[in-house]
């Protein structure tokens, strides 16, 4: 199925905008459905369909209840997000076999699938006049997986599919292309569904069940119909926004599963859902585990737990191109960054900068050069955020418990950062509310309530008056947040600037809530005395000769409230504490350090950790002027 290069197919072999399509053949004068195989509704569920063709009615259904019966986490569309942001879509119509131009409200599939190495056909500026003729995508050479997904949308009774490689025009110019970027998120939440493509290691791969002979599946297909955590798609940096954004996913690999805001339903179930009017959902929707439907979990406050969610899920997967980086996360971004004021730079919110730079390496790291060394945009490898970022979190914890609201440490600010060589309002402005919470004369910002509580004071809002906060948050529609310019990759830093050296390195292993973790804490000596330890940012594969010194500058203070608690959160408070004494003890402050290496006339971040406050405070830092790159 290669597609020749011609004045209409225009293929192509590269990941442009993420991966790529094609329509396949529909011929108007038979039942277009007849390659999808018959229905089988009397056993839905519980086997294939004969020689191995899925269930339609099974799918049809699913479909149904969600759409009746699952509320506004599942059938909010988004698409007056998506027309500030586009003005029209480009989508292929399977009845007349061509592309059109539609308005954002006509309701359309979207695809999510692996390109791979597969030859397609692309829309270019040269082509799309051609292919917006009837009938000028059937004679057109393209992938399985885009011919199935083609036949299986008509049969369900849909008309338009989107599909990257053919909605997108691949050879637009740069600012074309940033936008429709920056779109990507909203476009998969706005498809009433997105049909995930899961098996197989390109887009040659088909819909097995519902192409022809070729492609019908076999009794043994593996997978159990499960979410594909273990899939080439779910593996791959382009399939990130198609899966965390979509409403709802119908997803193939071996067998056949729907995935929404509320349920997971398999193929192979004996249940059949139907619709139950005595069930009644929350208006919050609250996540179900996997990897989709953020967009409802979008709140109108800054979420650094939601931030970290994408970070860590994104930052895991692979990119063909490291220069993709940026361009891959760019909907999700796009999304996000309205809730952070000041804006986010190089994937650090510059609401909450401080705690931003706290990240560490949850496996080994190489560097990506074209990305500043203090982002995590600026490391090709899994980053760990969510558990370094939690304990100066302000909230939000469905489980409203005090010791989600009662913090366990507090930051205060030491480094001054400046873009650009001007100081942005917002950078790190969290400060400014944290304050609020030290003091119970302070005046509240607008829309804010402090509540006295015997373990902890907190606050809400009256947005949604059961969730609990730390400290307040500045409200989406009460502050503006600028478009961002492309950001330097430099930071101009003022910061206490102190020489260690290393001391002994230990291993330490931690099983977080997904996976199993291994970090490589270095001691940080001075005068033969461990006053700190670091972690590596390049991971456990570097290793730190004893006695060498090291630079290392202070960027934050943090004050504890909870040791014990820290200690479980923390590898590296825990580390410490056990290390800077023969007898081990709770430290009761410290100060986060960046270890710094001079590379050209700028310094870069090597590692991260911390250092015991007292024993910082008497080894007489110096205050240094830097550019951090």
């Amino acid at each position: 199925m290669i597609a020749t290069t011609n004045a209409v197919t225009g293929a192509g072999s590269t990941e442009d905008c993420g991966r790529r399509e094609d329509t396949p053949p529909v011929d108007d004068s038979s039942d277009a459905s007849s390659d999808v195989g018959s229905i089988e509704s009397e056993h839905p569920g519980r086997q294939y369909g004969p020689d191995g063709t899925i269930d339609l009615d099974r799918i049809r259904n699913w479909r149904h209840v969600c759409r009746m019966s699952h509320g506004s986490a599942c059938n909010d569309d988004y698409k007056e997000a998506l027309s500030k942001q586009l003005r029209s879509l480009i989508l292929i119509d399977v009845v007349d076999g061509c592309l059109v131009e539609s308005g954002i409200s006509v309701t359309y599939i979207a695809l999510s699938y692996v390109w791979g190495k597969v030859k397609t056909v692309r829309l270019l500026q040269s082509n799309f006049n051609d292919l917006k003729k009837p009938g000028s995508l059937r004679n057109l050479a393209v992938p399985d997986t885009i011919r199935d997904t083609m036949q299986l949308v008509l049969a369900l009774g849909e008309r338009y599919v989107w599909v990257d490689c053919l909605c997108v025009v691949q050879d637009a110019g740069p600012a074309e292309m940033a936008k429709v970027l920056g779109a990507m998120a909203c476009i998969y939440a706005s498809a009433d569904f997105t049909l995930v493509a899961a098996g197989g290691m390109d887009a040659s791969h088909g819909l097995p069940g519902v192409g022809g002979p070729a492609r019908l599946r076999l009794a043994s297909d593996p997978n159990d119909g499960h979410f594909p955590f273990d899939s080439v798609w779910a593996s791959r940096g382009w399939t990130f926004q198609e899966a965390v954004f979509s409403r709802r996913l119908l997803i193939f690999e071996g067998t056949v599963s729907w995935v929404c805001g509320r349920c997971l339903w398999l193929e192979k179930s004996n249940d059949s859902p139907s619709i139950d009017q005595n069930v009644v959902w929350p208006a919050e929707r609250k996540h179900i585990g996997y990897p989709m439907g953020m967009m409802s979990t979008v709140s109108s406050m800054p979420s650094l737990r939601l931030w970290g969610q994408l970070v860590e899920d994104y930052s895991a997967r692979n990119l063909t191109f490291d220069g993709d980086i940026v361009r891959a996360f760019a909907g999700a971004t796009e999304v996000i960054r309205p809730t952070f004021p000041g804006g986010v730079i190089h994937g650090c919110p510059r609401f909450f900068f401080d705690i931003a730079l706290l990240w560490q390496p949850s496996a080994a790291l190489t560097r990506r050069d074209d990305q500043p060394s203090w982002s995590w945009y600026g490391w090709k490898g899994e980053i760990g955020c969510l558990t370094e970022w939690f304990p100066f979190y302000p909230g939000v914890y469905r489980t409203n418990q005090y010791r989600h609201w009662n913090p366990m440490a507090t930051l205060s600010p030491i480094a001054k950062f400046e873009v650009h060589g001007q100081i942005n309002t917002w950078m790190n402005g969290f400060y400014e509310y944290q304050a609020l919470r030290a003091s119970s004369e302070a005046a509240t910002p607008k829309g804010w309530k402090r509540h006295s509580h015997q373990e902890a004071d907190y606050f809400t809002h009256t947005s949604s008056e059961e969730d609990k906060y730390t400290y307040p948050l500045p409200v989406v529609g009460e502050f503006e947040t600028p478009v961002d310019a492309v950001d330097t990759a430099v930071l101009h830093c003022v910061a206490p600037k102190a020489t260690l050296y290393f001391g002994a390195t230990m291993m330490k292993e931690r099983t977080n809530y997904r996976e199993h973790v291994r970090h490589r804490f270095v001691q940080l000596l001075h005068a033969d005395q461990v006053i700190g330890a670091l972690i590596v940012t390049s991971g456990i594969r570097h290793k730190v000769a004893r006695n060498t010194l090291c630079d290392v500058i202070a960027i934050s203070a943090a004050e504890i409230h909870h040791s014990d608690r820290l200690k479980e959160e923390s590898d590296l408070y825990a580390h410490m504490c056990e290390s800077v004494s023969t007898q081990p003890r709770c430290i009761s402050s410290y100060y986060n350090v960046m270890w710094i290496i001079s590379v050209g006339d700028v310094l870069h971040r090597k590692g991260l950790g911390i250092v015991e406050k007292v024993a910082w405070d008497l080894l007489g830092s110096e205050t240094a002027t830097i550019k951090l790159g």
